[in-house]
């Protein structure tokens, strides 16, 4: 298993740098049935993850990802999950009436993302079960219909994207400089570290539906002159003007996530 430190290497789903490419922000690929397939890039255009999720009728939804170095997690968004962001405990998950696992776990917003084994048998299990229970989480449970042919995408979507990684993607220092250069931005939150705010940022990706597709991320480093503790700026850009922005910010705060114009 990973240290605890593991949620912070979620872009590594960064889990997650300077910024994506635009294909980056809303780059998709077939997941079959009721799941949704997504591929998340680094600020130099390589693959950190592919990941598929699947929403329920309460709002919450149900997320898994697997990295470039094939780290397994899950992520589990659900509006009734009040937890201190931050917090890190144990979860048990069981797949219909099998056995119970248990597995590390941090709660971010009114998310817990999961570290589950990195093996292929438990994707396996996963995909030929019918129900996912979680004990920790209200005993919640979790429809897998589709799972198997969303698991099995998600895996082919990895060792595609390596294989054809030949070399950076052409444009994303050109992003990273148009957004760095004065064009119209939204500011999201601010953290303590850049590892932070790409989880966040990968997390923002899994609850806000469709407003970030086409979206480029920009994490900003900066230095407090008080204290000289540096903080880290998570911002988004891509907008055609400044109109587009604002309606993305009343967007996202419909949703209850700040954002600032910047």
């Amino acid at each position: 298993m990973k240290p605890l430190s593991w949620c912070l290497r979620l872009l590594p789903f960064a889990i997650l740098l300077a910024a994506s490419t635009a294909v980056a922000a809303g780059e998709t690929f077939d997941a079959g049935t009721a799941w949704r397939g997504n591929i998340v890039r680094n600020g130099n255009g390589a693959l950190e993850s592919c990941a598929v999720m699947r929403e329920f009728d309460d709002d919450s939804v149900l997320s898994f990802a697997l990295t470039r170095e094939q780290d397994f997690f899950m992520i589990v968004s659900n509006p009734r999950t009040r937890m201190p962001p931050g917090g890190a405990f144990g979860v048990r998950y069981m797949v219909d009436d099998g056995v119970v696992y248990q597995a590390p776990a941090e709660a971010m917003r009114q998310s817990v993302v999961v570290d589950l084994p990195d093996n292929a048998a438990l994707r396996e299990l996963l995909g030929n079960g019918h129900w996912l229970y979680l004990n920790e989480l209200g005993d919640v449970g979790y429809s897998l219909q589709g799972a198997k042919q969303s698991l099995r995408a998600m895996a082919d979507c990895v060792t595609r994207q390596l294989a054809a990684e030949t070399g950076p993607v052409k444009g994303a220092s050109a992003i990273v400089a148009g957004l760095a250069s004065g064009g119209v931005v939204a500011e999201l939150d601010l953290y303590a570290s850049e590892e932070r705010a790409r989880v966040d940022w990968l997390h923002m990706k899994t609850v806000m539906g469709g407003l970030l597709d086409g979206r480029e991320p920009l994490f900003l480093t900066r230095t407090r002159s008080k204290d000289g503790r540096s903080f880290t700026l998570l911002r988004v850009g891509g907008f055609a003007g400044r109109d587009e922005a604002a309606q993305f910010c009343a967007a996202m705060r419909a949703k209850k996530q700040n954002c600032v114009l910047k």
